[in-house]
């Protein structure tokens, strides 16, 4: 107890000696040396001074040799060091001799040296150009070998602390510094461990260091382990050139690594775990562009002895996606080969290109890096192999392949045409091919409308080994409105509708097609440069053409497209009448037109008129055939024909009919200009009739002009030149010639029909000769002719009969009704050229006529007046004087005929039935006075009325004052007479004559006969 009192005591007091400063130790100091010096051989270390030294509480209490010396056997100084720490074996002293421990270095300057042949060692660092290393070596060495006797057979570590450790790579001219390093160097029992901790910064990121080694002193190999915390190799490789293959790697790392020396210090095996924070990586070798690390772990084992990388495990999230790789990799001499599999997800497709190897093909990266906007790979499996020969070019076959699965996908085929949005599909990669299968997308344009579906899209880059421009080769199934897909052919490099001035919005139907296109990855593509064909269908397409004027309709087209022109075959309508069309285009036109358009079909007459907006003379229907050309949907000019074979026609006008199954043809050219379509020339052939010509219709077919250089149809030979306006309802013109059968115009000349939607007809008429009934002729025929609602209005002819004989028609219209006046001096020609009556020769004609205008139908009342005319055939007449047994007119009649002295008749016309009464002709033979009707415009008669025989007799009685009054019966009845009746068929009539009246005087035939005059 005693003892251990005074132990305490003295260390007591030593402690509080120590707190105002060390204690020298000088009479050990030679002691202290000379145990140093019998394990260093020829080196030489002196103290300047031995000190007991307490630092604090936490640190105790040590000895410490102060301005320690190192000298090689010349006296020369080759380190020096400020202090050295020394802790001595308790045991020993207690035995009563001083065996050191340990050996603290404290606070020195160390470098570590990799030199240019790659051989590293460390060395303190006191003065410049001493070799240090073999200081330290010999301390190491000291605890390696453990020697049996001499100063330090009892020394287990050596500690260096509070160092600062500069690592110089001599290979590349640049250094790197670590603070605070501690390194403690122990003995082992298989032979040397060390343990080092320290920090370095660079830039304004403090990274941690922790490394234990040891070292197998029979195998000269050693094990490590090291951790690395917060790490950033592109700031480290601006400090050390060593690790100047870190450079873009600018993100925090945490290594941990376990490594497998040989004896020369040669890493052998590594097993390494790596945690990546966030940062980027540009590596211009490795990625194409940024890469965005959020966080990633890295797993995986280096054998150098087999050459070979294992990744056990590789997990980043970058960019938004998580790769993850597994597989290994073999280092074969100065190469590296690969063999890792790969699973990548939610990969966006603008940041493909940024993780796509720079030595896979760059100009495919750089195509999709342009063209594939938009969109995410969901999950890509694949396995990436490369040989250790591999250096550069395009990469070998085989050397990667992988599935994939998209949405979403934004995709420019060929710009600046609008994108394929909304992709969601499938495909497969490998280091020469691209082959996406696209199962849905569609084309849009929000701003108008357009929406165009896609299905079964097929997409294929080949060929991306190969250093040249290479295909992409799409097929695809588009369905869509025909606007639509023609509004996107507006853009380059197609640019159909440009070409063809086509609006878009104007056109109408749907359409679905199949299309297979192929064209090199070029950043600017020409139209030439792409290599098509589409084989579709078009519905329900709509069009309006020719200004607007003419529309195409109801189409229903097989379509056919390829990069030299485009085909299409269907039924159509255009301007409303249906056809078999064909359409060719040319891409390239050289000086030709590039379109040509035909039209073949036949058209029935109702469509006609409603495409046409009049009534056509005939029935059946029309085979049409039209060959056009222009470019797209602008025609230019083309010929056509129409044949009237299945046509009915009946003209009556020209007095030409064309039975059912008779050929007619009408052969044109025809040029497109400006409003209108303009046919130079056509050339009407058919049975007894030829038309030759020129005509303008507008756009909407309505004809503008027609001008008739040659009409040949039996007794027609003339010219017309017309204008038509108003839709065509409204023409004005001439029409002349050498000769015309006004037959049919005179038939229809007082024909009233309903009121309604008709012609208005004004024409100036000129004819060498005219045609009328019974043969007659009229010569130098002119005048005007006007018609409204294609009812007689306005006319004004005049015309020789024969050569002496005048004839002279003309009216004067009012707002409400039309006077009408016809003189001739032959009345006989007059009545027979109108076909009223064939008896009668000679005589003056007067005729006044009003035509009301009525709301539906036109009235026409009037008046004749005929004077010195003879009556010789006329056989309603001529039975009644047979069967009334008057033999001596009817001889008359049937040899000069019978004379008269005047005839008057007023009328009323109203649709086609002849109202007369008061009748009355008057000659030296006969009275005549009829009331009644012509019915079926005068081919049935309902004639009631009293021939009076011997008329001057009766005449001469009548004459006496108040008796022949009584006895006649009036001013225009006789002392005799006749009464008759005629009915049925004008040619033919049934006549019934009462016998019984010819002795009933005329005053008592006034009474009983109904009220006459």
């Amino acid at each position: 107890m005693i003892l251990l009192g005074i132990i305490v005591g003295v260390v007591a007091v030593t402690a509080m000696a120590l707190m105002f400063g060390p204690i020298s130790l000088s009479p050990l100091k030679p002691t202290v040396e000379g145990v140093l010096n019998r394990n260093f051989g020829d080196t030489t270390i002196q103290f300047e001074d031995l000190v007991l030294n307490w630092d604090s509480w936490d640190d105790g209490i040590d000895i410490r040799a102060l301005g320690v010396a190192v000298q090689n056997p010349n006296g020369e100084q080759i380190a020096y060091l400020s202090q050295i720490a020394i802790g001595f074996e308790t045991s020993a002293v207690v035995d009563g001799r001083l065996a050191p421990e340990s050996l603290t270095i404290i606070n020195p300057d160390l470098r570590l040296l990799r030199r240019e042949d790659g051989s590293m060692g460390f060395a303190p660092v006191a003065t410049g150009g001493a070799n240090y290393e073999a200081v330290l070596a010999q301390i190491v060495q000291l605890l390696v070998d453990k020697p049996a006797g001499g100063g330090l057979d009892r020394l287990r570590e050596v500690r260096v602390v509070d160092a600062t450790l500069t690592i110089d790579d001599l290979a590349y001219a640049s250094d790197w510094t670590i603070e605070d390093v501690h390194l403690v160097f122990a003995k082992a029992e298989a032979g040397l461990s060390v343990q080092l901790r320290g920090a370095f910064t660079a830039e304004s990121r403090t990274s941690h260091i922790d490394l234990a080694l040891l070292y197998d002193k029979e195998s000269g190999r050693s094990a490590v382990d090291v951790d690395i915390q917060d790490l950033t190799p592109s700031d480290l490789h601006r400090d050390f050139g060593f690790w100047q293959q870190l450079h873009g790697l600018e993100l925090p790392v945490s290594l941990s690594a376990s490594l497998q020396t040989t004896p020369s210090f040669d890493v052998e095996d590594v097993s390494f775990e790596i945690k990546v924070g966030d940062g980027t990586i540009l590596r211009p070798k490795v990625f194409a562009d940024r890469l965005r690390v959020v966080r990633g772990h890295i797993m995986g084992n280096l054998d150098r002895s087999e050459g070979k990388l294992t990744l056990s495990r590789i997990n980043l999230l970058a960019n938004g996606a998580s790769f993850d790789i597994s597989g290994h990799i073999m280092l074969e001499g100065e190469g590296v080969a690969y063999d890792a599999d790969i699973v990548i997800q939610n990969l966006t497709f603008p940041n493909v290109a940024r993780v796509w190897p720079v030595s896979f093909k760059p100009f495919s990266r750089g195509w999709i890096e342009r063209n594939i906007t938009g969109g995410t790979i969901n999950r890509l499996e694949g396995q990436f192999g490369l040989g250790a020969d591999y250096e550069t070019g395009p990469l070998p076959d085989g050397t990667f392949t992988a599935a994939f699965d998209f949405e979403g996908m934004e995709a420019h085929y060929l710009r600046p045409m609008p994108p394929v949005i909304d992709g969601t599909g499938q495909g497969t990669f490998t280091e020469k091919t691209l082959d996406v299968l696209v199962k849905t997308a569609r084309i849009a344009d929000a701003e108008t409308g357009m929406n165009i579906d896609l299905t079964n899209s097929h997409v294929l880059l080949d060929n991306l080994n190969v250093e040249r421009v290479h295909d992409a080769v799409i097929s695809t199934d588009i369905a869509g409105q025909i606007s639509d897909l023609v509004y996107i052919t507006t853009f380059e490099p197609l640019k159909f509708v440009k070409e063809y001035s086509i609006d878009p919005a104007e056109l109408g139907g749907a359409g679905e097609a199949h299309l297979e296109v192929r064209f090199p990855l070029l950043q600017k593509l020409l139209f030439r440069d792409v290599d098509m064909e589409i084989n579709g269908k078009i519905t329900d397409f709509y069009a309006a053409i020719l200004e607007g004027r003419t529309e195409i309709s109801e189409g229903d087209l097989d379509l056919f497209i390829d990069s030299h022109h485009l085909e299409t075959a269907g039924s159509v309508k255009v301007g409303g009448l249906a056809f078999q069309a064909t359409w060719s285009e040319k891409f390239v036109r050289g000086d030709s037109f590039g379109s040509i358009v035909t039209l073949n079909g036949p058209s029935t007459v109702p469509a006609l008129e409603e495409a046409m907006g009049f009534d056509i003379p005939f029935t059946g229907s029309v085979d049409i055939s039209l060959n056009l050309r222009g470019n797209g949907l602008n025609i230019v000019e083309g010929d056509g024909k129409l044949g009237f074979a299945q046509s009915d026609i009946h003209i009556p006008l020209l007095t030409w009919e064309k039975p059912l199954g008779q050929s007619t043809n009408l052969t044109f050219n025809l040029v497109v200009e400006e409003g209108h379509i303009a046919i130079p020339d056509f050339d009407l052939l058919g049975e007894a009739l030829t038309a030759k010509g020129q005509a303008i219709f507008g756009f909407d077919l309505i004809p503008q002009q027609i001008e008739v250089h040659e009409l040949l149809v039996n007794a027609n030979n003339l010219t017309t030149d017309l204008d038509f306006s108003d839709g065509g309802s409204s023409i004005s013109g001439r029409i002349g010639g050498a000769s015309m059968d006004v037959r049919p115009v005179i038939d229809t000349l007082f024909d009233e029909g309903e009121a309604g939607e008709g012609f208005d007809i004004e024409v100036d008429v000129s004819f060498n000769e005219v045609l009328a009934h019974e043969g007659t002729r009229l010569q130098d025929f002119v005048g005007l002719l006007r018609l409204e609602n294609s009812a007689l209005r306005d006319i004004h002819m005049s015309g020789l009969i024969g050569s002496k004989h005048s004839f002279f028609v003309s009216s004067i219209p009012y707002p409400e009704e039309t006077e009408v006046e016809l003189l001739s001096d032959n009345a006989g020609y007059v009545v027979r050229a109108l076909g009223v009556f064939d008896g009668a020769e000679g005589g003056d004609v007067r005729l006044n006529a009003r035509t009301r205008v009525a709301v539906e139908k036109d009235i026409t009342t009037g008046r004749v007046r005929i004077r010195d005319f003879t009556v010789g055939n006329a056989p309603g007449l001529a039975q009644v004087l047979n069967v009334a047994s008057i033999t001596g007119l009817r001889d008359i009649m049937s040899g000069g005929g019978i004379s008269f002295d005047t005839f008057e008749l007023g009328f009323r016309l109203e649709s086609g039935l002849l109202t007369f009464n008061d009748a009355v002709a008057l000659g030296p033979s006969i009275g005549l006075r009829m009331d009644g009707e012509l019915r079926n415009n005068f081919e049935q008669i309902d004639v009631s009325g009293t021939i009076i025989p011997a008329y001057t007799i009766n005449t001469i009685i009548r004459s006496v004052p108040i008796v022949g009054d009584i006895i006649t019966g009036g001013a225009q009845d006789g002392f005799l007479g006749i009464d008759f009746t005629m009915t049925g068929s004008t040619d033919n009539p049934e006549v019934d004559v009462d016998t019984a009246s010819i002795l009933t005087p005329g005053f008592i035939k006034g009474i009983f006969g109904g009220g006459r005059n």
